[in-house]
């Protein structure tokens, strides 16, 4: 409790520098209409307007809600690990967990709508496509920024034929909304993110597709790491509660890489790059490559998706593995090699050999395959897989 008092000779001696301060111990544990006189006497003696205080307050009791979290979550490291916690849902396994975000993307008209409703398919069915297997359905929720209503009605029943069935997927789509005079979604807006948060938890969807960053996320700077901090950050706050959020993009016109900043995929734990065969001309044809993945090396491994249709024109697919060329088997064996010699990861990454994500997944299956040992020196299988003489260092 306050000691008016105590308060009255600190407001006496009040400044703007230490009225923070002062602010700070009176606000904890002290409903705010309790402050009210104090806070008159404090507007008066530094002839600050209500708008001013109420700023001064808003950045204190943020303050004070984060020492509360650091007093209440801060735990010693052995009561962490100690810690009783529910085991990690898979929602399709070997792909998505309640922990996931991830980024799909590709130059448009590749198949990233068809890979992303073929996911929910998959969760809500039961069924694996490749080595990524549906397990229990699980409460979904597709957010649709571009396509118009008369396309959805039309692919969705193709894409997922059991959709009528299926109570735990929503469909929300921007241009329903807009038809009917409500505003777009625009979740560059942080009132529009809150919505969505709220919306989200409200009715418990724990998988969450955004369809697509051009659609969705308008008026931030797509190459600024700044700017897109925020969005990340949220992102972050929904997984936190056992969301798990993919979001589909468009690629570069090179196709080397997803559009705008690559601070996009720092807190993501996913990221699958899409090339459609061009040469193609009977099927979808669809090559999926992990950007970026954290799972055993042997389930990040390219694979083909064919997205074929039957004389209904209901989908259905098939995978195949990608056999390594010689250029590929090449390149890793140059990789092994040089870590062998000592060179580090960052310089066969800056003399331009291979991407980091790439020479870590090389390096690692080599351990893993007894060519290297863990300290990246060759094994005598690993000689003989790289043709060096048993004499060679």
């Amino acid at each position: 409790m306050l000691d008016p008092q105590k308060v009255a000779n600190k407001i006496q001696d009040v400044t703007i520098e230490t009225l923070d301060a002062l602010l700070y111990e009176m606000t904890e544990d002290v409903h705010h209409d309790q402050l009210q006189p104090y806070l008159h006497d404090i507007k008066a003696k530094l002839s600050l307007t209500d708008a001013d205080l109420d700023v001064r307050l808003r950045e204190v009791r943020g303050m004070a809600d984060i020492s509360v979290v650091l007093r209440d979550c801060c735990l010693p490291a052995s009561g962490l690990i100690n810690k009783s916690f529910p085991p990690v849902k898979s929602y399709v396994e070997n792909l998505i967990n309640e922990y996931t975000g991830g980024l799909i993307w590709s130059k448009p008209g590749a198949g990233k709508t068809l890979l992303a409703l073929s996911l929910i398919r998959c969760n809500q069915a039961g069924l694996a496509l490749g080595s990524w297997q549906g397990i229990t359905p699980t409460k979904t929720l597709y957010v649709d920024g571009e396509l118009p209503i008369s396309d959805i009605q039309e692919r969705l029943p193709l894409i997922i034929p059991e959709v009528h069935d299926l109570n735990d997927f929503s469909y929300f789509s921007c241009c329903y909304a807009e038809r009917y005079g409500w505003p777009s979604m625009n979740l560059a807006s942080g009132y529009s993110r809150k919505a969505l948060t709220d919306f989200i938890l409200r009715h418990g969807y724990k998988l969450v597709f955004l369809d697509n960053v051009v659609s969705l996320i308008i008026g931030i700077d797509g190459n600024s790491q700044d700017e897109w901090s925020q969005i990340n950050r949220w992102f972050l706050s929904l997984r936190a509660h056992g969301v798990a959020v993919i979001v589909l993009d468009h690629s570069t016109k090179d196709e080397k890489s997803f559009r705008g900043t690559g601070n996009k995929i720092d807190n993501m734990s996913l990221s699958l790059k899409l090339t459609r065969d061009n040469k193609c001309f009977t099927h979808d044809r669809v090559t999926v490559t992990f950007d970026k993945g954290r799972l055993a090396p042997e389930l990040k491994r390219p694979f083909i998706v064919n997205f074929k249709r039957k004389p209904s024109g209901v989908y259905y697919w098939e995978t195949e593995d990608i056999r390594e060329s010689g250029n590929s088997i090449i390149k890793k064996k140059e990789i092994v090699k040089r870590r062998a010699e000592g060179q580090s990861v960052a310089s066969i990454i800056a003399e331009g050999v291979c991407v980091k994500s790439y020479a870590y997944d090389v390096i690692n299956k080599a351990i893993a395959d007894d060519y290297l040992t863990d300290k990246c020196k060759l094994t005598m299988k690993g000689k003989k897989w790289l043709g060096c003489n048993e004499d060679d260092e």
